[in-house]
């Protein structure tokens, strides 16, 4: 009869920056004070095992084993989840999957996948090493994206998407949608160039509509522009305010139902700073 043993604590998702995360001895202490009796190590974290030394020196194994054992662990198992990925990636995530590889073979497929390899079978030396007879890997990410979203997309992905449109089918509802997205993600000197291309290219027959009110509304698609650089501006230095208050009062005199544009002013009017009167002696 075989005794199911445990439980044991994956450490990969408990790794940070600060105490007792950061160091082996601290992660065990922390694991055997919950009452964890095993942990999964992943070899991608240099603090918590060199893999090259643990492949070449049975030694230094049996004093990474000991310190663990120390504690009252045992390892369950090594793992190389992220190296695994790589040793067969869609040519379609293949930029994205770079993450998990080191800097110098980013771009690099083919040194990527065989630096995989040789990492994976480090592993499995390292696990002989322990005395372990598992390990915990994946072989390849070819259909990663079929059943999860996966790996993270980076960032910037969406906005090249549009920038692609923008390129291959210029409209200034697209160069609107693009700005917008650039000021929410932070990229205010970008959003001012596609604000100005979407401004030259806007009619004034242009609408667009607006769905923060339970009644959607239309305004002048050039009105939105302005309130958009007023944005801009009032991001990108705090004390061009009274600026970026004017060019809503223009999208408001083009479009006085702009709902958004009159809370933008509410709020901006609410940041100016108002001159403390000099007392009169």
């Amino acid at each position: 009869m075989k005794t199911i043993k445990g439980p044991a604590v994956f450490l990969a998702q408990f790794v940070d920056s600060k105490a007792p995360f950061n160091t082996l001895e601290g992660m065990c202490q922390w694991a055997a004070d919950l009452g964890y009796k095993g942990i999964q190590i992943p070899t991608w974290e240099s603090f918590l095992i060199d893999l090259d030394l643990a492949a070449d020196s049975k030694d230094y194994c049996d004093t990474l084993k000991g310190t663990i054992n120390s504690y009252g662990l045992e390892i369950t198992e090594l793992s190389t989840h992220l190296q695994g990925q790589l040793v067969a990636v869609n040519p379609a995530y293949d930029s994205m999957f770079d993450a998990f590889a080191p800097k110098a073979l980013h771009g690099n497929p083919k040194a990527r996948t065989e630096w995989a390899i040789e990492t994976v079978k480090k592993a499995a030396t390292a696990s002989k090493h322990l005395g372990l007879n598992a390990h915990a890997t994946f072989s390849g990410a070819l259909l990663w994206h079929t059943m999860h979203p996966w790996p993270q997309r980076p960032k910037g992905l969406v906005e090249m998407g549009f920038e692609e449109l923008a390129k291959r089918n210029p409209s200034a509802y697209l160069l609107y949608e693009l700005s917008d997205l650039k000021i929410v993600t932070g990229d205010n000197s970008g959003a001012m160039v596609t604000i100005k291309e979407g401004q030259a290219m806007t009619k004034a027959d242009m609408k667009y509509a607006f769905y923060e009110r339970q009644q959607p509304y239309e305004v002048a698609l050039k009105s939105a522009f302005f309130h958009l650089e007023a944005l801009v501006i009032y991001n990108t230095d705090k004390e061009r305010i009274k600026e970026a208050i004017a060019l809503i009062d223009r999208a408001l005199v083009l479009s006085p139902n702009f709902n958004l544009a009159s809370l933008s002013k509410q709020a901006l009017e609410s940041r100016l700073v108002v001159p403390e009167e000099t007392p009169k002696d």
